[in-house]
């Protein structure tokens, strides 16, 4: 793979950011190009780079802060980026709203590796994701 997949984070927990950083540094097809610490700052940020996905956290600034931004970029591009939700709030209104919005869902739960495949599988195919670590 030449190209690699551009990754925007947004968490309002800096540790989680900086965890998947982490582990980018050392993929050959993920590539970090920005964070955001809530929704609003996602909204300014997003068209500054080039993004292929974005990694949304759902409770933010607002319980339902990640569901808002992703509505408002969704709407606002001819091609918006893939967009995960991430959340260790497993709530069926929260996946059934992932779902209508044409985006993934994942629990935080899962194992990092999970994480990043889901990154690959949305950038690869067509198809919606969720991926909940049922343990």
């Amino acid at each position: 793979m030449n190209k690699k997949i551009k990754v925007f984070i947004v968490d309002d927990e800096k540790s989680w950011i900086e965890s998947l950083v982490n582990f980018f540094q050392y993929s050959d097809y993920l590539e970090f190009v920005g964070e955001a610490r809530s929704g609003q700052e996602c909204l300014e940020k997003i068209g500054q780079q080039e993004v292929d996905t974005i990694l949304m956290d759902i409770m933010m600034e607002t319980p339902r802060a990640g569901f808002s931004a992703a509505e408002k970029i969704i709407e606002n591009k001819d091609a918006p980026p893939k967009i995960i939700f991430f959340t260790s709030r497993l709530d069926r209104k929260n996946i059934i709203r992932a779902l209508d919005m044409q985006c993934a869902f994942i629990d935080k739960s899962c194992e990092i590796q999970q994480i990043i495949q889901v990154i690959k599988d949305v950038n690869f195919s067509n198809e919606q994701i969720i991926r909940l670590n049922l343990n």
